[in-house]
């Protein structure tokens, strides 16, 4: 979350626990879910927190509100 931050984009989406989606277009309405029961897995630099799952993703935001493209990040 923090390298989507560092280039100012406004939502990060944590995918398989370690992959990054950055973006300042926010996830469609109809693509979210609010049951965190599918978001399992935890990530791989805090294994504290979850980072999505299989075929899901935790959404942030990052607090940017730039404008952008989307890029994605394996870490």
């Amino acid at each position: 979350m923090k390298k989507c931050k560092s280039q100012d984009y406004s939502y990060a989406g944590l995918e398989s626990g370690r992959t990054c989606f950055c973006s300042n277009t926010p996830p469609p309405q109809d693509a979210l879910v609010n049951d965190n029961s599918s978001c399992t897995t935890t990530c791989s630099g805090e294994s504290s927190s979850m980072c999505g799952g299989a075929d899901m993703m935790n959404v942030y935001e990052t607090g940017d509100r730039s404008s952008g493209d989307s890029f994605r990040l394996t870490i």
